[in-house]
């Protein structure tokens, strides 16, 4: 197919790099003229494994290019994926103008003219927004889904990290359709990307595709505040291990293994974001969410447990080097994007410490957030030489493989706090290391 994919940042691009692997004719469309600049000479603008091969593989064979014009896009295109982001203020509102101004553009385009041309919505939005869109399609253009264009809501399902598996072989097709002609685009299309994967294809209308995604990651972002709560009281009491009780619930087939990690919080592009949406949703339609409520205020209030851990160690942080072990939301990626670091990083500052940094991927990004007001380091040695104390923001591998022996020899203070629990207690305790760690009682 031909397809065109408006908004170039992480879903958009990734998504359309994929399609152009699948054999598609792609072309990437985003209004930000020095990145479509650096797409079309290769260069990924964001950190993920083994894309940018990818995206020069497709280059290389011609069938994707990316573009700030939107009118050579849709003239040259079928189908076009809407991907700009959606984000939210503090209190939860949903900006849509992004969402708006991509649709507006394209019906600008297609009105008053003999092109059929399906619009497919990948960003993600509050349930209702759909019908909306609807509305301006049909009352604003004057133009009938399913006659004169194709209106559907596929939502996605990324993984920052694991974004290329997700992709090539999902764990579902969520499609939101209210018109024949799209579903059967959509379906045979889904169909010929992974009918040999036995990929799942829920065929639903627009409100539950709506539903489905945001539901989707308000579960997620409950279960780890879930455990997260659970390691609170797990470390007031004596000989307690929050990894223990999460292997023991986890292994229960009703709860699953999966997002049971305790540690100093989410963040990320999505979850928070999503989070906030939602619950404003409810109250957009006059009614309260407990439990979704509670599980954002746990999150919110998760990372400075650490810097509290931290101060128990190592007393007054006023002029002392404290050491900061990843920096992205999780490993692999180089978002910082509502990260716990920076809300750890900003709470330290308070206190007057020295803020080293680490993380092999998302430094650039972190200097745009704290200038010159913390240290980056260019490895582990650096950051942790002479430290007083340390926390182990990210779980990137090479943190993970750091041994006691390690922190004992650099730090001048071996003081330190497992943010993310990958590290054996004991083992580091037997070493000589003042260790605390997220869920883990008194020893």
């Amino acid at each position: 197919m031909r397809i065109a994919v408006f908004g170039l940042g992480y879903v958009g691009l990734s998504t359309g790099i994929v399609f152009a692997t699948k054999g598609n004719q792609v072309i990437g469309v985003d209004i930000d003229e020095e990145r479509v600049k650096k797409i079309n000479q290769g260069i990924l603008p964001f950190y993920e494994p083994k894309l940018n091969d990818y995206l020069l593989n497709v280059l290389k064979r011609g069938n994707f290019y990316a573009t700030s014009n939107y009118e050579d896009a849709v003239r040259n295109t079928e189908i076009g994926y809407i991907c700009v982001p959606t984000p939210t203020d503090n209190e939860g509102n949903v900006n849509l103008i992004y969402l708006n101004q991509a649709i507006r553009r394209i019906l600008n385009l297609i009105v008053g003219g003999n092109k059929y041309y399906t619009i497919v919505i990948k960003s993600t939005m509050p349930p209702s927004t759909m019908s909306i869109i609807r509305k301006i399609i049909e009352g604003e253009y004057g133009l009938k889904i399913g006659d004169d264009v194709g209106l559907a809501h596929v939502p996605e399902f990324l993984r920052t990290g694991t974004t290329l598996s997700d992709l090539e072989a999902p764990s579902r097709v969520v499609i939101g359709v209210e018109d024949e002609k799209t579903r059967e685009l959509l379906y045979k299309f889904y169909k010929s990307l992974y009918g040999d994967k036995n990929v799942p294809i829920i065929l639903t209308n627009f409100v539950n595709a709506e539903f489905i995604k945001y539901t989707s990651n308000a579960f997620l972002s409950t279960k780890i505040s879930f455990i997260n709560e659970i390691a609170r009281l797990a470390e007031k009491l004596e000989g307690a291990d929050v990894k223990v009780i999460a292997k023991g619930i986890g292994l229960d087939p009703r709860i699953g293994e999966k997002f049971l990690g305790a540690g100093l919080g989410f963040g990320g592009s999505c979850l928070p974001k999503d989070l906030r949406g939602f619950v404003k949703t409810f109250e957009n339609y006059g009614e309260k969410s407990y439990v979704l409520a509670a599980a954002y205020k746990v999150n919110e209030e998760q990372p400075l447990r650490g810097v509290k851990m931290l101060k128990e160690l190592v007393g007054e942080l006023k002029g002392k080097k404290i050491a900061i072990l990843g920096a992205s939301f999780k490993p692999n990626t180089d978002d910082i994007r509502e990260a716990v670091s920076i809300e750890i990083i900003n709470e330290l500052i308070r206190e007057g410490a020295n803020v080293f940094v680490y993380d092999p991927k998302a430094l650039d990004n972190l200097k745009k957030v704290f200038g010159e007001k913390i240290n980056y380091c260019g490895n582990l040695e650096e950051v942790l030489r002479g430290a007083h104390g340390a926390i182990v923001v990210t779980e990137w591998e090479e943190i993970r493989r750091l041994k006691p022996e390690k922190f004992k020899e650099l730090m001048t203070q071996p003081n330190l706090v497992d943010g993310r629990r990958i590290y054996d207690p004991e083992e580091f305790m037997e070493k000589g290391i003042r260790f605390r760690a997220i869920g883990l009682g008194p020893r």
